[in-house]
């Protein structure tokens, strides 16, 4: 059963059932059979794992935090926990998905986050692939993947394990022609780690120096980090992430303004729908009327 979180469908692998009865911590699927199986998936909701999804045929729209994605064969959509989305696919629509979170990962890879591939790094959530000398052996990797989930063998995951390291490092090859240093300086690496605390503080702290204080850093010098890597202050940082929170909870849960300004720890609504309405160009009232 679904948990909810601020009025909002949260998933976990284990909603989805799973072949393996000893590890809940993966699976995949035919596209067509998921959506079968699983259609409360088209409703706006959220996941507390990663997503990799193909289109091998069929068409549609993928909405991923308010942007729409258009469906087509060749691509790939990758989300990260806690995004929201939905989807609307046509009747022909094929393709494959895979879950998986980060502890099927560390408990393999001690040394590994999912922050260490370039497709989270970069926050990639489309790939369109159609044509790429690559995708023939992306295919395969998936095909593999899936053979060793339906034939698993108890406490004989590590083919899993190793065949979603592969497909991972390959697709972030794809993105980009231009070669990557493989040491990030430290800069990089506590830019990465801000914003992991962003996510997981932004709706309860804002202020740039508990984020400072959290990483042994002074709060002017986390500024320079976030205006070197990003052009962007801190403040701005944490910001745009309580804002995006804000239109996830006004759009997608059936809850009133004010109850998301006290969601979002606002002491005063008239205080949340000026800082609302500066971000986003309407109060959270006029925007909540727009995306219904």
């Amino acid at each position: 059963m679904a948990m909810s979180k601020n009025g909002l469908p949260v998933y976990g692998i284990d909603d989805f059932g799973n072949a393996l009865s000893t590890e809940q911590h993966f699976y995949i699927n035919a596209l067509s059979s998921h959506l079968t199986e699983h259609s409360f998936v088209t409703k706006p909701h959220r996941h507390d794992f990663f997503i990799i999804v193909y289109i091998s045929q069929g068409s549609g729209n993928h909405t991923i935090d308010f942007v729409n994605y258009n469906v087509k064969p060749g691509v790939w959509f990758f989300l990260m926990p806690g995004e929201v989305h939905n989807w609307s696919f046509s009747a022909d629509i094929e393709g494959e998905i895979l879950f998986f979170d980060a502890e099927f990962l560390q408990c393999y890879f001690a040394h590994k986050k999912p922050a260490d591939y370039t497709l989270y790094r970069k926050n990639i959530k489309y790939l369109n692939l159609q044509g790429n000398e690559q995708q023939p052996f992306l295919l395969n990797i998936i095909h593999e993947l899936k053979t060793e989930y339906i034939q698993y063998y108890p406490k004989e995951n590590d083919l899993i394990k190793d065949y979603l390291d592969i497909l991972l490092i390959r697709l972030g090859r794809c993105i980009s022609q231009e070669k990557e240093s493989l040491q990030k300086d430290s800069g990089q690496w506590q830019l990465q780690a801000l914003q992991v605390l962003i996510e997981q503080y932004s709706t309860k702290e804002q202020s740039p120096a508990f984020y400072a204080e959290k990483l042994h850093l002074s709060v002017k010098y986390l500024n320079e980090l976030c205006k070197k890597y990003l052009d962007k202050t801190t403040s701005q940082l944490i910001h745009e992430r309580v804002i995006l929170e804000a239109q996830r909870l006004l759009a997608h849960a059936e809850i009133t303004a004010n109850q998301v300004a006290d969601q979002l720890n606002f002491k005063e609504y008239s205080y949340f729908s000026r800082f609302f309405k500066k971000m986003v160009g309407q109060t959270p009232v006029e925007f909540k009327r727009s995306v219904k």
